[in-house]
């Protein structure tokens, strides 16, 4: 278990799931900043600017999960119920980065391809923000906050009282990843650009949504492989950000 349960050791201290939420809403938050500074660089790069709220609509649920773990240690809220909502906050980070990320792309090929996208861009910011917050939203709802709407995710149910994660929406994500990651490598490729950092993100999603189906039998070394995978690519993808957007700036000023 992530946390201290009956009779059940604690695997993974409180303190270093915070920590790995504070330093993924740090990454997050920076990637988001240099993304909207690019976009104000480039508004022609409209793609840009979807790419961003991706990014911010992560900050939303890190937020959440931090405030949801608070009130297990005050007490408020039983363990099963608290890894349930983690793991609906997890899910809807997971569906609203990826969607997110498809419509910059779906921006971005209609930019190279110099063709009419199917939405004009207000409509397409007006879809990105109703994913960022209205996402945040169902997700509340269907946390232990509504019980006539709770969505069942992650239970303890196994004789260790580890965490147990229904396949079938593990499933899902791992086929919306692989599907983001093959349709952004047939348009973009290996370009030395900003895209590769999707490709990054994609297959690294790919990894460690992969290594919840083990949650159940590896609870301790796959937690923390599975969030070592998502730190390491996160910050990779800020570093291939920023070395091109000041490659862009210098390119610009010379």
């Amino acid at each position: 278990s992530w946390f201290n349960q009956p009779g059940v050791e604690e695997v993974v201290p409180r303190s270093t799931y915070l920590m790995v939420m504070i330093a993924l809403f740090f990454i997050d938050t920076v990637a988001f900043i240099f993304m909207q500074l690019y976009f104000i660089y480039d508004r022609r790069q409209f793609s840009n600017c979807i790419l961003s709220l991706a990014f911010l609509s992560c900050l939303i649920y890190f937020v959440k999960t931090v405030i949801i773990i608070q009130q297990i240690i005050e007490g408020r809220l039983t363990s099963s119920v608290v890894q349930n909502d983690i793991a609906i906050y997890y899910l809807f980070r997971q569906m609203s980065l990826c969607i997110l990320i498809f419509l910059a792309l779906v921006n971005k090929v209609s930019e190279n391809t110099k063709q009419r996208n199917l939405f004009s861009k207000k409509m397409t910011l007006c879809i990105s923000l109703f994913f960022v917050f209205g996402g945040a939203i169902v997700a509340h709802i269907l946390s232990s906050h509504y019980e006539s709407y709770n969505l069942h995710i992650a239970e303890l149910t196994n004789e260790n009282g580890q965490v147990v994660w229904k396949a079938s929406y593990v499933t899902i994500m791992i086929f919306m990843w692989l599907t983001l990651l093959s349709v952004n490598l047939y348009f973009n490729g290996l370009r030395y650009d900003i895209w590769n950092g999707v490709t990054v993100i994609a297959f690294c999603a790919v990894l460690y949504n992969i290594s919840l189906l083990f949650m159940s039998r590896y609870s301790v070394s796959t937690w923390y492989i599975s969030r070592t995978i998502e730190v390491v690519s996160k910050l990779t993808v800020m570093v291939i950000f920023m070395c091109h957007i000041f490659s862009a700036l210098r390119v610009t000023k010379n």
